[in-house]
C-alpha cells in the first residue's frame, strides 16, 4: 500500500516537471515592426507598420519566421535581418532572412487582388549559426529584426524580440500533470 501511495507520487511529479518542461526548448516571439523603433531614427520616419513572429527552436538550431507589413512597397526591400543589440542601440546582423525566404511579396487574401504597398514575408525551419538560437532565447531582449529598403538603407521598420509566448502543448502537459495531481489528491481523501 505504501509503495502504490510513492508511486502515484512520483508519477505526479514527474507529469509537473514534463509539463513545465514541454517546449523549453522551442519559443516563439511574437513584436510589432514600426520605425520608430530605428536607430538612428530617420529625419523623416516611415509610416509603415507591421507585425512579425519568430519561432527559435534550440534543439535543433532552427528558425521560423512570417510578418506583414502595410505601409511598405514589397520592390523596394533590399534586405532583412535579425541583429544583435537591445533596444535603442544598433548591433551586428547575425542572422540575413533573404536566404532563408520560402515567401515574399505583397499581401494577398484568396482571389483579391494584393495589397498594394503591403509586404508578408517569411521561412519555415531555417537552419541558424549553431549556438545562435540558443543566445536568442537565453535572452531575446538582445535581438531585433528590421526590413531594409532602397529610401531607408538603414532600416525602414524595425521590431524588438519581445518575452516568449508559450507552446500550446506546454499548457496541454501541465492541465495534465495537475488534472493528475488533483485526481490523487480526491482519490486519498476518499480513502481515509
Amino acid at each position: 500500500m505504501r509503495f502504490d501511495r510513492i508511486s502515484r507520487w512520483v508519477l505526479a511529479v514527474a507529469m509537473a516537471t514534463l509539463s513545465l518542461s514541454a517546449g523549453a526548448a522551442t519559443k516563439t516571439y511574437v513584436f510589432s515592426l514600426d520605425a520608430m523603433q530605428e536607430v538612428p531614427l530617420a529625419a523623416v520616419p516611415s509610416s509603415a507598420i507591421g507585425s512579425a513572429t519568430v519561432t527559435i527552436d534550440d534543439s535543433l538550431d532552427l528558425i521560423t519566421f512570417y510578418g506583414t507589413v502595410f505601409g511598405l512597397d514589397f520592390a523596394s526591400v533590399v534586405g532583412g535581418h535579425i541583429h544583435a543589440a537591445p533596444a535603442g542601440v544598433s548591433g551586428p546582423v547575425v542572422f540575413d532572412l533573404a536566404p532563408a525566404l520560402d515567401f515574399f511579396g505583397p499581401v494577398s487574401i484568396g482571389a483579391l487582388p494584393p495589397v498594394p504597398t503591403s509586404l508578408a514575408f517569411g521561412g519555415v525551419a531555417k537552419p541558424m549559426p549553431v549556438g545562435l538560437a540558443s543566445a536568442i532565447n537565453a535572452m531575446p531582449s538582445d535581438f531585433y529584426m528590421n526590413l531594409h529598403t532602397a529610401a531607408y538603407p538603414g532600416g525602414e521598420v524595425r521590431g524588438q524580440l519581445a518575452a516568449a509566448v508559450p507552446e500550446p502543448s506546454v499548457y496541454v502537459l501541465m492541465g495534465a500533470g495537475l488534472g493528475l495531481i488533483g485526481f490523487i489528491a480526491r482519490r486519498r481523501r476518499e480513502r481515509r
